[in-house]
């Protein structure tokens, strides 16, 4: 009788538990907080500027901003993203990248792009789709046929915008990318 009653009490305090785990506790304190559906980003590139092969999103880094701060929250690759984000009510901003910024660097094009949005308290909030830019300067060296038969092999041209510098010799194919370097960028050849 007593193994009886010990199962019985035993099954009883295993239900008893589940059930409680599964349900929410009411401290009568408001909710605070709504959700970001993340799986209505979309992220895309605006090729219009120049034309170039289409380029994979799934490695674009994905983050989610405090608006009044920039203090980063939550950072993912595109790829790898959750479909649900829990944030606080208030003001973000999500950013896409390709990458990172680099001041020059060779076939190194950096696409980015932001969108500013709302949470709302026990709210759904869509983010929808995010076009990314070219959002550095292309610089490719070409000479005329005339200027390629009067220099020499070790002729270059020095190129520096900002703090990025490439050097392009004479029979460099690939394009440099620079970061620009606020509104008034100067591009300098030598």
């Amino acid at each position: 009788m007593k193994k009886i009653l010990y199962s019985f009490f035993i099954i009883f305090l295993s239900v008893a538990m589940i059930s409680c785990h599964n349900e929410k506790l009411d401290t009568g304190e408001p909710a605070t907080t709504g959700t970001i559906d993340l799986s209505t980003l979309i992220v895309n590139c605006d090729y219009s500027t120049e034309v170039l092969r289409s380029v994979d999103v799934s490695d674009f880094i994905i983050s989610i901003y405090d608006n009044k701060t920039q203090t980063p929250l939550a950072q993912w690759k595109y790829s790898d993203m959750p479909e649900v984000y829990t944030a606080e009510a208030g003001s973000y901003i999500i950013k896409a990248e390709s990458g990172e910024l680099k001041n020059a660097d060779w076939d190194a094009p950096y696409y980015a792009a932001q969108k500013d949005f709302v949470v709302e308290v026990n709210k759904i909030t869509a983010i929808g789709d995010v076009v990314c830019k070219l959002s550095n300067v292309k610089v490719t060296i070409e000479y005329s046929q005339e200027l390629l038969a009067l220099m020499g092999d070790d002729c270059k041209v020095n190129v520096s915008l900002g703090k990025g510098m490439l050097d392009f010799v004479k029979s460099e194919p690939r394009a440099g990318y620079f970061a620009a370097d606020g509104e008034n960028n100067r591009l300098y050849a030598y």
